[in-house]
């Protein structure tokens, strides 16, 4: 009993820092429109009460709604409803009748409770009073930062355009807020700049980048297999880290026709990993959660839809867990849910994340399963850091000696 108590005790610790609904509705037999036609509402939670802002549109649409809303502008990128028409620039935004205008946005002073959606849908995305809205970037800021620290790194999107994956990772790497991306991008010296100025403030020297957009369902591993051998024998690379951006939405060339899911994950899974082994790299992707884990401040294996193949399959599973509460705030927590070789299961890590750079980083903080307080993420490494190895500073100067030049 005691040690149940402990971990109540730990689990209400977590959830008292994310504090925002005062009420939650289970509503599962309700739908809503989206853009790609009607998906099911999971729950509708009662917010403390926020800001009300209301922006309206050439189309005379309104909506009122909390400062950092999600709505879409015209590549499908996200922006608060505080952020349109900032600096006397016209924004324009995804409507359920096409692109419009945003004619103005006005913050009215009052406070009112808030109603967030919870969408039973991949996309996250809805219509509220005729505009799209967002209730999603982990991948893009990994494949970041296996380039900083030397690996070369190939990313294979199969859902969002390769355009929106170079915006999102140009916005991370080079520190340009993503509002501003497009119109900076196109200054050549001032990307150069920017570009320099990571390359001076690296230990390692960067890798190499190649991204590859397939169409929805169309890409298999075999094709993956044959595009890492063409930049190893035309561009002369080898390729250290795979990023595919996801599984679930992949090709499986051994039963094109088969709507049985548990095997045709199980089957990517382990062709992903065969390819793995052959060409000495790393595979990283993400997968789709069922139902019970949307919006939850927990997760655990049993949540991961359609293929238990998949986890028998993969070395090492992390949840991402952002209920609203944690997204209010721009927090997430990273939980170890299965790790082959290591320590640390059930841990969960504390990450920040900066929507307008794109960037996720950890916060410092570390949830330990049997502990009440979070503790220095510093201290957790110190605790089973090798007592016979060396220094981080020793090692970052034993790295210095012997890098390679990659560029």
């Amino acid at each position: 009993m005691d040690t149940i108590s402990e971990k109540t005790e730990a689990t209400m610790a977590v959830n008292q820092l994310y504090r925002k609904f005062i009420d939650k509705f289970d509503v599962s037999d309700w739908e809503i429109e989206t853009d790609h036609g009607f998906s099911p509402i999971k729950s509708i939670g009662k917010t403390i009460p926020y800001e009300v802002f209301e922006v309206k549109t050439e189309r005379d649409k309104i909506l009122h709604c909390a400062d950092t809303h999600i709505l879409f502008d015209t590549e499908y990128d996200e922006v608060f409803a505080k952020d349109l028409n900032k600096d006397s620039r016209p924004d324009y935004v995804q409507t359920i009748d096409g692109v419009e205008l945003v004619t103005s946005v006005e913050n009215l002073h009052v406070k009112e409770n808030m109603y967030d959606i919870e969408v039973d849908d991949a996309r996250h995305r809805y219509y509220t009073n005729g505009f799209l809205s967002h209730n999603s970037i982990f991948l893009c800021n990994d494949a970041v930062n296996f380039v900083k620290n030397g690996k070369n790194v190939l990313f294979i999107t199969c859902e969002m355009s390769a355009k929106k994956v170079v915006k999102r990772m140009g916005a991370n790497m080079l520190n340009i807020n993503i509002d501003n991306y497009d119109r900076e991008s196109v200054d050549t010296d001032l990307m150069c700049k920017r570009l320099a100025d990571v390359r001076q403030r690296q230990v390692f020297p960067m890798g190499k980048l190649f991204i590859k957009e397939y169409p929805t369902s169309c890409c298999t591993t075999l094709d993956i297999e044959n595009y890492i051998k063409n930049i190893q024998e035309v561009k002369g690379f080898k390729v250290d880290v795979v990023v595919i951006d996801y599984i679930n939405i992949m090709s499986n060339y051994r039963s094109h026709n088969s709507d049985d899911m548990y095997l045709k994950i199980k089957q990517i899974s382990e062709d992903l990993r065969a390819i793995a082994v052959r060409q000495e790299c790393l595979i990283l992707t993400a997968t789709q959660t069922n139902r019970g884990a949307f919006d939850s401040n927990d997760i655990t294996l049993s949540n991961i839809a359609e293929s238990a193949g998949l986890i028998h399959t993969a070395d090492t599973m992390f949840g991402i867990i952002q209920d609203a509460d944690m997204r209010s705030e721009n927090l997430y927590l990273i939980k170890v849910l299965k790790i082959r070789d290591g320590e640390g299961k059930n841990n969960k890590i504390e990450m920040h994340i900066d929507y307008k750079k794109m960037k996720i980083g950890e916060t410092g903080r570390i949830f330990k399963e049997d502990s009440n307080e979070p503790i220095r993420l510093a201290d957790a490494v110190t605790v089973h850091r090798n007592p016979n190895m060396n220094s981080v500073s020793e090692n970052l100067d034993l790295a210095k000696t012997s890098e390679t030049q990659l560029w």
